[in-house]
């Protein structure tokens, strides 16, 4: 067994299939998802490659596009949720039953005709109508998505290791490739 195989045994499971297909599956459906990793196998394998070089080339390249769905998909959440103008981050959920709390407090004690404090009228509108701007809007959209952004970033991470092991192995592959190309051009020399 050479090295190279070794190496790619371990990232290619029993299907066939490189770790992390669910992703890759949830993303596109997969005639537009191979189309795109055939066009860009065959141009990382370049032109006159051996098909064992292309199948090498497309594992780099599956890890590729992944890695590009994964960075484009977070790209999305966050352009999405700031551009949203009516942001109800966790924070305003919570000030919001505080109100809730507050003012159904004195509504209990004083009857429905209770007339509320400045501080509490004041405290409510700010609560109700608090509209985040800028880095503080950037700040509450990361911190309520974060368990979606930390689970990205571990789809990223493994598109990143994928990829570089994919390189590696292709690297393997094509000199191998090279090698076994020019013994047979040199044996064929040798025998006219």
């Amino acid at each position: 067994m050479t090295q190279s195989r070794a190496i790619g045994v371990e990232f290619i499971d029993e299907n066939g299939s490189v770790p992390g297909v669910r992703l890759r599956i949830a993303l596109l459906p997969k005639p537009a998802r191979s189309a795109e990793v055939e066009s860009l196998a065959l141009e990382i394998a370049g032109e006159g490659a051996n098909p064992n070089v292309i199948e090498l080339a497309r594992r780099v390249a599956e890890a590729q596009v992944d890695l590009v769905r994964v960075r484009n998909a977070r790209h999305e959440l966050l352009c999405s949720q700031f551009n949203y103008s009516m942001i109800r981050v966790n924070n305003f959920i919570k000030g919001a039953r505080n109100v809730l709390r507050i003012v159904s407090g004195y509504l209990r004690r004083e009857g429905p005709d209770v007339v509320l404090p400045p501080e509490v009228v004041q405290y409510a509108e700010f609560v109700l109508h608090w509209q985040p701007q800028g880095p503080e809007k950037l700040l509450y959209i990361l911190s309520d998505f974060s368990h979606r952004l930390i689970a990205m970033d571990r789809y990223e991470r493994r598109a990143l290791s994928r990829r570089k092991f994919a390189v590696r192995v292709f690297d393997l592959g094509r000199r191998q490739a090279m090698r076994s190309e020019n013994t047979l051009l040199a044996t064929a020399g040798d025998k006219e």
